[in-house]
């Protein structure tokens, strides 16, 4: 049952309305495009990107429900590892999937908002947006520099990195040496030129907000219960 849907604007922000609904709830980002942080293209978005929250609160009880909630390739890493999980998409599952890869990564990939790595700002962004922005520029890069790798695969390949259990996101010899080849790509202006660099940076986040700048893309929200009935 989907709760609300909309379209974001030219810099991939959007707001919706989930009314007095409390419990887990799932985004789904659809059509649209965005910047490709390896090659500076406009890419159309041809794959569904999801991103899952365990628990919201609805405003009448006086506390926010959401601030904000990302949407990209690794919060959709988080939700593949969740529905993988005993009983698929539940709310435990899903709170498991992100304090995992907030453990590999060090910052919350739903509600990190991560800066644009193109963008020179990015270079005095905080810790944890500049550490999200390469991130998400090694997943560009990935697929870059392995051509019959879709954006699909490519979520696959970081999802199995960002397990329990997983190797992270350095312990892959190619996720790291995409790493290593955004750190070097003229595109990146954050500062962080290695995924040496990048471990080194998250080390210094302490704890365990949407993607990339993208054109026009409908994201809804569904709900799901032990059955899910999901749409976007």
């Amino acid at each position: 049952v989907a709760l609300d849907s909309t379209t974001s604007d030219s810099a991939g922000n959007y707001k919706l309305n989930l009314g007095d609904y409390s419990g887990p709830v799932l985004l789904e980002a659809t059509g649209g495009s965005y910047k490709d942080e390896a090659t500076g293209n406009s890419v159309a978005l041809t794959s569904t990107l999801r991103s899952a929250i365990a628990n919201v609160i609805p405003n009448k009880s006086g506390t926010t429900q959401i601030k904000s909630a990302s949407v990209t390739p690794i919060t959709e890493a988080a939700v593949q590892n969740a529905t993988a999980g005993a009983g698929g998409l539940t709310a435990v599952n899903i709170q498991t999937a992100n304090d995992i890869v907030q453990t590999h990564l060090g910052f919350d990939p739903v509600t990190t908002q991560p800066a644009d790595a193109t963008s020179l700002a990015s270079a005095t962004a905080s810790t944890a947006a500049k550490a999200y922005a390469v991130l998400l520029g090694t997943v560009s890069q990935y697929i870059k520099d392995n051509p019959s790798e879709s954006l699909d695969n490519a979520t696959n390949v970081f999802a199995n990195a960002l397990k329990a259990g997983g190797s992270g996101f350095a312990g892959d010899a190619l996720i790291t040496a995409a790493g290593n080849n955004f750190g070097a790509n003229a595109n990146n202006q954050t500062g962080v030129s290695s995924m040496a660099a990048l471990q080194t940076l998250t080390a210094t986040l302490a704890t365990i907000d949407d993607e990339d700048p993208v054109s026009q893309r409908t994201v809804a929200a569904a709900l799901f219960k032990d059955d899910p009935s999901i749409s976007g």
